[in-house]
């Protein structure tokens, strides 16, 4: 699914989601040597948001099935997932996906 994806193409309630996952990442209790490599959150969202797209969409779709959310939140989560999976299936091409079980 994210094979061909530019930065560009992600709708921003993804991107933005993405985002905070990796800053929250960051957070989490890490080793000096990750700091050291990421240096400051800033520069470690700006350069790992994607590595996070796929929690930043399970967070998303998680989203669509609470209770108490508004019907134009999940709307506009509904909207940005189909966005995205139309804009990263475009050009990608179709793989076999196997089972390593």
């Amino acid at each position: 699914m994210l094979l061909n994806i530019r930065a560009g193409e992600v709708p921003l309630l993804i991107r933005k989601t993405a985002e905070e996952v990796a800053g929250a990442f960051y957070d989490m209790n890490r080793t000096d040597k990750f700091r050291q490599y990421a240096g400051t959150q800033r520069r470690f969202v700006r350069q790992c948001w994607k590595d996070h797209l796929g929690t930043a969409i399970e967070l998303l779709s998680a989203l669509l099935g609470e209770r108490g959310r508004s019907e134009h939140e999940k709307t506009a989560i509904y909207d940005a997932l189909i966005e995205f999976r139309e804009r990263s299936e475009n050009g990608t091409p179709k793989l076999s996906v196997r089972s390593l079980q």
